[in-house]
């Protein structure tokens, strides 16, 4: 009881900070809640982390307004150098499927999600439970991620489809950012 009281508590001080400034502060105020925030982490004040799942955020992850993050008794793990746009769900439950009853959402229960390190998903995109995002990914944005997805790809639509593979080098050198020069 005392332990979800101050998850309560600090959870409520992160979202008063200002919605994009006080970053190390809000990453402090929700490690004091029990989550593992990296300090370099930065999430903006009008996301959300609802649940008792375990949550594990990387250094230097950019989390953006209105982002849900939520689940049961699993672990969301968000790898280093992630960015997450803007009101992007990420949610860790789900039900059985009971067609034979009255009720076809049966007992809930949640998976656990990983996002690999250097991965980008785009704005309104939904995370579903049991994915896995391998390193380097991207989500494009309103896509529905209902299945893992390997190492340095690209995906898109709903439910998410691979759009491309960045793994050869003609790929690798493709996605390199414009330079000015």
């Amino acid at each position: 009881m005392m332990r979800s009281f101050r998850k309560a508590i600090f959870l409520r001080l992160a979202r008063l900070l200002p919605a994009t400034r006080c970053y190390r502060q809000r990453s402090w105020l929700i490690r004091k809640a029990g989550f593992d925030v990296d300090p370099t982490a930065r999430l903006c004040g009008s996301a959300q982390i609802l649940g008792t799942f375990r949550l594990k955020v990387g250094a230097n992850t950019f989390i953006g307004h209105e982002t849900l993050i939520t689940g049961g008794d699993c672990e969301i793990l968000i790898g280093a150098s992630c960015d997450i746009s803007t009101r992007v769900l990420i949610i860790a439950g789900t039900h059985e499927l009971t067609p034979q009853n009255e009720k076809v959402a049966g007992p809930g229960r949640s998976e656990n999600i990983v996002i690999g390190d250097g991965c980008w998903i785009g704005a309104n995109s939904t995370i579903l439970a049991g994915v896995t995002i391998g390193p380097r990914s991207f989500v494009a944005a309103g896509a529905t991620v209902t299945r893992s997805i390997p190492a340095r790809s690209m995906v898109g639509g709903v439910p998410a489809r691979l759009i491309r593979s960045f793994s050869d080098h003609a790929d690798a050198e493709a996605e390199l950012p414009l330079q000015k020069e």
